[in-house]
C-alpha cells in the first residue's frame, strides 16, 4: 500500500494498469521508473531484432493512454518535469521482456504452497455460460397420495412451487369440509331441546363464528401492515457507505477504464494526434445518411426515476480474490510459472467484474511458455476476452500457430497499428 503503483516497476513486473497523480511522490517515482523500463526494453528489442508489438508502432509498451480524459501517445520523453504537470494520467503498460524458454518453472509442491500462502482456496469456479441453458422437466413421484393421482393426472413434485400451492389448497379444502361437518352437527336438534331454544342457539353460534372470522381478518391485516411498515423503515434507514480502501478504489478504476466504458473514438483521436505530430492530417470521411426506424419507448405509470443497478462497492468474493492476487504478486518474486499453473489460478477466481483478467495480467510477465497462452481463453467469457485484448493487445495475446482462440470473433480497428499488423 505504501509503494502503490511503484511496486510493479520496482520488482520487475511492470505489466498492468496505472492511474498516476503527479502530486504524489510515489506516483512520480512510478512514472519515471516505467519510462526507463520502456526505453531499455525498446533498445533491447531493436538489438535482438524482435517484432514491434506496441499499440502505436513506436516500440514502447504504453497502451490506452489518457491524460485528464484526453487521449495521447505516450513516450518516455513525456515523463520529464513531472512536478510541473498537474492532472491524472491513465494507461496500460505491457512489458516486452521475455525469459528464456529453458527457464525452470515452479514445481507442483512449491506452487501449491505459494497459492496457499497467498490465500487461495481449493474451490474452483466454472466459466459462466453465455447462452441460456435449456430447461428440462423431470417427472418425480409424490410420496403422498392426492385426488389428482387417483384420476391418473400427473401432479407437480412436492418440492416445487406448484406442489406447495397444491398442498395449501388441499389443506384449505379439508378445513372447509371440517367446518361444514361441524355446522351440520350443530344444526341438529338435541334430545329434549325446545324449538325456541334451538333457534336462539343457532343464531348465537352463527354470530360467534362471524365475529371469530372478522377478528382473524383484523389480526391478519394488522400483522401485514406491521411487516410492511418495518420493511419500509429498514429500507429508509439503510444507506450503503462508499468504501475508500485500496481494493474499492482499484475496482472503480478498472471498471471506469474498461473497454466497455471508453468512447469508440478514443483510438481514432489518438491516431489523429500521431498524424498531426508527423505533419499529416487524416482524410475526412463522408457520412452516409442512414434512415433508422425509432422505436417508441413505453413509459410505466408512476416511474419518474430509473433504478441504478450499478453497485457502489465491490462484492466480498471480488475483495477476497483481489487480495489473493495482490498477495501472490508480492510473494512470487523472481519465480516463473507455466500456462497450466496460471490456468489453475484463473479457475480459483470468480468470474465477476473482470477479476480473472486482472489475475492473468498480474502474472503475464512471469509466464514461460507464452506460446500456450491461447489455452487460457477457454476459461474466459467473451467480455473478459475482449477486456484482455484491450489491455494487452492482439500481438501479445495471440499465437500464429493457434489462431482459433476458442472460436472467438476478431474485432480489429485498422487505424490502430498493432491491430493492422494483426490483420496482415
Amino acid at each position: 500500500e505504501k509503494l502503490g503503483y511503484a511496486w510493479g516497476p520496482l520488482t520487475g513486473n511492470p505489466t498492468g494498469h496505472y492511474c498516476l497523480d503527479f502530486r504524489l511522490e510515489m506516483h512520480r517515482l512510478a512514472g519515471k521508473k516505467i519510462a526507463g523500463l520502456a526505453t531499455a526494453q525498446r533498445s533491447l528489442d531493436e538489438r535482438l531484432s524482435r517484432s514491434d508489438r506496441a499499440q502505436h508502432g513506436n516500440g514502447y509498451g504504453f497502451r490506452n493512454e489518457r491524460f485528464n480524459g484526453d487521449p495521447l501517445v505516450l513516450t518516455p520523453q513525456w515523463f520529464t518535469a513531472l512536478e510541473e504537470k498537474d492532472g491524472i494520467l491513465r494507461f496500460d503498460f505491457v512489458s516486452s521482456e521475455r525469459c528464456m524458454s529453458s527457464t525452470p518453472t515452479l514445481s507442483d509442491r512449491r506452487f501449491d504452497a505459494l497459492l496457499t500462502g497467498a490465500g487461495f482456496t481449493t474451490q474452483t469456479f466454472q466459466r459462466p455460460k453465455t447462452a441460456p441453458p435449456k430447461v428440462r422437466f423431470e417427472a418425480e413421484e409424490d410420496k403422498e397420495e392426492s385426488p389428482t393421482e387417483s384420476r391418473g393426472i400427473l401432479s407437480p413434485t412436492t418440492k416445487s412451487r406448484m406442489g406447495e400451492r397444491r398442498r395449501e389448497a388441499e389443506a384449505e379444502a379439508a378445513a372447509h369440509k371440517a367446518e361444514e361437518e361441524a355446522d351440520k352437527q350443530a344444526k341438529q336438534i338435541r334430545e329434549g331441546e325446545d324449538p325456541i331454544e334451538y333457534a336462539a342457539r343457532i343464531q348465537r353460534e352463527k354470530k360467534a363464528r362471524e365475529e371469530a372470522r372478522k377478528e382473524a381478518a383484523r389480526e391478519a391485516k394488522r400483522k401485514f401492515l406491521e411487516e410492511v411498515a418495518a420493511r419500509e423503515a429498514e429500507e429508509s434507514d439503510y444507506e450503503e457507505i462508499r468504501e475508500t480502501d485500496c481494493c474499492a478504489e482499484w475496482w472503480r478504476e478498472l471498471t471506469q477504464s474498461s473497454s466497455s466504458k471508453l468512447t469508440p473514438s478514443l483510438y481514432s483521436e489518438a491516431y489523429a494526434i500521431k498524424l498531426r505530430q508527423k505533419g499529416r492530417s487524416e482524410e475526412p470521411k463522408k457520412k452516409k445518411k442512414v434512415k433508422r426506424r425509432r422505436k417508441k419507448k413505453k413509459k410505466k405509470k408512476g416511474s419518474i426515476v430509473e433504478d441504478d443497478d450499478e453497485p457502489l462497492n465491490p462484492s466480498s468474493d471480488y475483495r477476497q480474490g483481489w487480495e489473493s492476487i495482490r498477495a501472490l504478486q508480492s510473494t512470487i518474486g523472481g519465480r516463473y510459472l507455466s500456462t497450466d499453473q496460471v490456468l489453475q489460478v484463473v479457475k480459483r477466481l470468480p468470474s465477476q467484474d473482470l477479476l480473472r483478467v486482472e489475475g492473468i495480467i498480474s502474472l503475464f510477465g512471469r509466464i514461460v511458455d507464452l506460446d500456450k497462452f491461447h489455452e487460457l481463453w477457454r476459461e474466459l467469457t467473451h467480455e473478459e476476452g475482449d477486456e484482455l485484448i484491450h489491455r494487452l493487445g492482439y500481438l501479445n495475446c495471440g499465437n500464429p500457430m493457434a489462431m482459433e482462440w476458442g472460436g472467438r470473433v476478431y474485432k480489429l480497428n485498422l487505424k490502430i497499428p498493432d491491430e493492422y499488423r494483426m490483420a496482415e
